[in-house]
């Protein structure tokens, strides 16, 4: 909640995070947990065929080339603001921003969430420094139904195991019951 400690940024190298979905979804908005500056961001979804391989498909990757295989959804600007009352050199800080990206609705079960970078392109009042942000949600539109685990329905082969081990407990109890008379 404070502090740039493990926080995505650009200064210096443009940072970014990668996220994995079981399935396409459409990513409606950002949460940012906190915040310095005016914290641009941008957004990326996987275009290649199948699954990046990350070591091959992102790793080596530079700002300038990330987007042959990855789209760019686009770039976003966060404007920051101020919590509190502090002398620390990181006094503009902000909480729980909600940033609405991707309003084309394109799917893809591979995001990049990026500190923003002038490779990229460019938009009004965005620059490519000092942007500190902690990515606290991403919501989707259409997240992903099924719960760790699986997906909370039984299957009906578990019915047919559950109704067998029912009818030889009740023989077994029947035969016990027999036996003692």
């Amino acid at each position: 909640s404070g502090t740039p400690q493990h926080s995505m940024d650009n200064d210096g190298r443009t940072e970014l995070m990668v996220f994995k979905f079981d399935k396409d979804i459409v990513l409606d908005k950002v949460v940012l947990g906190w915040t310095y500056g005016d914290a641009d961001l941008s957004i990326f979804r996987w275009g290649g065929g199948g699954a990046p391989t990350l070591s091959s498909q992102l790793a080596t990757k530079t700002v300038s080339t990330l987007g042959s295989t990855w789209s760019l959804v686009g770039n976003y600007s966060v404007v920051g603001g101020t919590i509190g009352t502090t002398t620390s050199a990181y006094a503009s800080q902000s909480l729980d921003r909600t940033v609405d990206v991707n309003s084309d609705q394109v799917s893809s079960s591979w995001w990049i969430v990026s500190a923003y970078n002038t490779a990229y392109g460019s938009i009004s009042g965005q620059d490519s420094t000092k942007d500190y942000m902690k990515v606290l949600a991403l919501i989707s539109q259409n997240p992903p139904t099924t719960t760790p685990g699986g997906n909370g329905v039984p299957e009906p082969g578990s019915f047919a195991l559950m109704g067998a081990a029912f009818a030889g407990w009740f023989m077994t109890r029947r035969r016990a019951k027999s036996a003692a008379l």
